[in-house]
């Protein structure tokens, strides 16, 4: 799961009566609360998906490898590949190492989903918070640093400038 448009392209089959789970490429960095809010998205599918056949998609925490879904919409086939959704999700929370993740469950007929590109993606409510967040500690020892290399320099420019 990326946070660009620009990951490689790709298909996945998910077969009948199984689930993928995609979670974030970093875990949260230090413990997250996403807000209820509607999350949206599209799925596209190698083939048509045939009226009365049909996938879940959930948005949630994956701790352990165990998904924990916030919110989900089922997809209901019509004999389209593309499918936009909007998912309600409850307040949840990721803890440091966790992961945000997606899962799709599927229940009737075997899945191909294009992946990558803009093909298929899930975008988080506006108030979400961004995703990891660095720990206040890393960026405290990240602005020091900067503070002193800065003051290294302005030395160094200072004697250069007296010889």
């Amino acid at each position: 799961m990326y946070r660009t448009t620009t990951n490689p392209t790709g298909n996945l089959t998910i077969a009948t009566g199984s689930s993928n789970l995609w979670i974030a490429d970093e875990p949260a960095q230090t413990n997250l609360t996403f807000p209820a809010g509607i999350w949206t998205g599209r799925i596209t599918l190698e083939t048509a998906l045939a009226s009365g056949q049909n996938f879940s998609i959930g948005v949630g925490n994956c701790s352990g490898g165990i998904f924990t879904a916030s919110g989900s919409d089922t997809i209901n086939g019509d004999g389209n590949t593309t499918f936009d959704f909007q998912i309600t999700a409850d307040s949840f929370i990721i803890s440091t190492d966790d992961y945000l993740a997606v899962n799709i469950t599927n229940t009737t007929t075997d899945l191909k989903v294009k992946t990558g590109g803009a093909h298929s993606h899930i975008t988080a409510p506006d108030n979400a918070p961004a995703y990891p967040v660095p720990e206040l500690l890393s960026i405290l020892f990240v602005s020091i640093a900067l503070i002193a290399l800065a003051g290294v320099l302005l030395i160094n420019s200072r004697r250069s400038a007296e010889k």
